[in-house]
Parts: C-alpha cells; sequence; structure tokens
C-alpha cells in the first residue's frame, strides 16, 4: 500500500511572515507593523526625521529647546540647526512646519514667526530665526561643536563662494558655450580651494575633528552633487577627491546619516 501523503507544510504560529500569510486578505501596513519585533528608540536613540522629541538619557523637565523644521526634511537651513543639536545631544522638541513649496504655513506658526521663516528655535522662550543666529545662541548656550564659530570664518566664507559659483553655473542658463564654460571654470577654481582645504588635515574633514566647519558645508555640498551631475554631467566627487573623502567620514556618523 502506499503511504499517505505528508501534511502541507505550516510554519509556527509565531513566525511573522505564517501569521501575515494566514490572515484573510491583505494586511494593513500597521497590522503587519505590529507583528514585527523590532521598534525604534526616536527620543534616545539613532539621529532619525521621524523623531518629534529628543532627549539623550536625560529628563525631559529639564528640555530648553524646540525646533521648528520642515516636515520633509528637505530644508537645507534646517539640516544644519539639527546636525548642530544631534551632535552636541541637545535635547529639544521638534515642531515640523509646511514650507511654502508645499502649501501655506500653519496659522498657529505664523502667530510665532509672522514671517513664516524656516528654521527657527526657541530657546528658554526665546524665538531665534536665521540658521546662522541659531547656531550663535546654542554655541553660546551649549558651547561650541569643535572650533568655535569666530574661528571657522574662513570656512564659511569658502562655502559662500562655492554656493555663489554653483548657482551660477546651475541656475543661471548660459548664453553662449564660451560663457558656460567660464561659469563652470569658475566652479571648479573654488571646487580646488575647498580640495585643498580638506587635504591640509590628517583625516576626512575640515578640521582635525568633526566640527561646525563640517556642518556649515553639508547641506548644499548634498545638493551640488546630485545637480551637477544630473544637470552637467558633472563628478564632483571625482574632481575633488577631498571631498569624496568627506562624504565617506560623514557617512561613518549615525547624525548626518539621520538627516
Amino acid at each position: 500500500s502506499s503511504e499517505a501523503p505528508p501534511p502541507p507544510f505550516e510554519p509556527p504560529r509565531s513566525d511573522v511572515r505564517a501569521r501575515a500569510m494566514s490572515s484573510r486578505g491583505a494586511m494593513a501596513w500597521k497590522q503587519l507593523a505590529s507583528l514585527t519585533q523590532w521598534g525604534r528608540n526616536y527620543e534616545n536613540g539613532p539621529t532619525n526625521a521621524q523623531s518629534k522629541l529628543r532627549l539623550f538619557g536625560q529628563a525631559e523637565d529639564k528640555l530648553r529647546v524646540t525646533l521648528f523644521r520642515d516636515n520633509h526634511a528637505w530644508c537645507p537651513y534646517c539640516q544644519k540647526v539639527w546636525l548642530f543639536l544631534e551632535e552636541k545631544q541637545i535635547p529639544y522638541r521638534i515642531a515640523k512646519i509646511t514650507m511654502r513649496c508645499y502649501g501655506d504655513k500653519e496659522r498657529w506658526y505664523l502667530k510665532k514667526v509672522p514671517k513664516g521663516m524656516l528654521p527657527a528655535l526657541e530657546l528658554d522662550g526665546r524665538m531665534i530665526t536665521e540658521s546662522d543666529e541659531i547656531l550663535a545662541a546654542l554655541e553660546t548656550a551649549f558651547g561650541p561643536l569643535g572650533a568655535p564659530m569666530r574661528d571657522i570664518k574662513p570656512y564659511r566664507q569658502l562655502e559662500r563662494q562655492l554656493f555663489g559659483a554653483w548657482c551660477q553655473w546651475l541656475c543661471h542658463p548660459a548664453r553662449s558655450a564660451t560663457e558656460e564654460a567660464r561659469n563652470q571654470k569658475e566652479f571648479e577654481g573654488v571646487l580646488a580651494r575647498v580640495d585643498q582645504a580638506l587635504r591640509a588635515t590628517p583625516g576626512p574633514f575640515f578640521l582635525e575633528d568633526f566640527s561646525l566647519a563640517d556642518v556649515i558645508f553639508i547641506p548644499y555640498a548634498e545638493r551640488m552633487v546630485a545637480s551637477l551631475f544630473y544637470y552637467k554631467g558633472f563628478n564632483l566627487k571625482q574632481a575633488s577627491p577631498g571631498l569624496a573623502r568627506w562624504f565617506e567620514g560623514l557617512e561613518t556618523r549615525e547624525t548626518y546619516r539621520g538627516t
């Protein structure tokens, strides 16, 4: 006589996939999430764009700072302040605001900041706008991130020069091939000075260790990499080994990866 066929394989009921597959119809994302074994610690864990409160192991009643930033973690000026707070592990709340390119500003925010500017920061009850002013206030209250702002002015000026050359080449259509070549040459000239500054240090950053000098370059350098490759076919990392090494160094930092 022939043996009876084996019963159909059924994974243990504790198996997440089995529980999802055994339910009737497709499960909602929230249902699927409830079956997972992992979770994120938004208050004390790694930097995360979904966090609404950051404590870094400190008591919430000691909190002095609220950061008002954009909903989608896209605003470059917000990123500078966000990185400073995360690197210094300053406890803070996050209030997310609509950027004008996505819709109208929240009315409650306009009562606090009539012009609707982002970022804004509330420190000990005082509202501050303009990212550089915010960074200065945070440095006064909590100490510098590496070198103080007064010592990195040459890097700030270099960042503004690179930003200006990028905008001239990318955002202002050239009227001739000669003008296009001149705009590219101007950008490459400033880029060479940035590369030289980065190669002057033994590590990947502008100073011996990660500092505010790096923070001020990060937001627009990221955008330069993407935009110049897409619109101009220009490989920024290939053109600047110093910047390529800098980005590799940034990728080792949880704070950078989280913003």
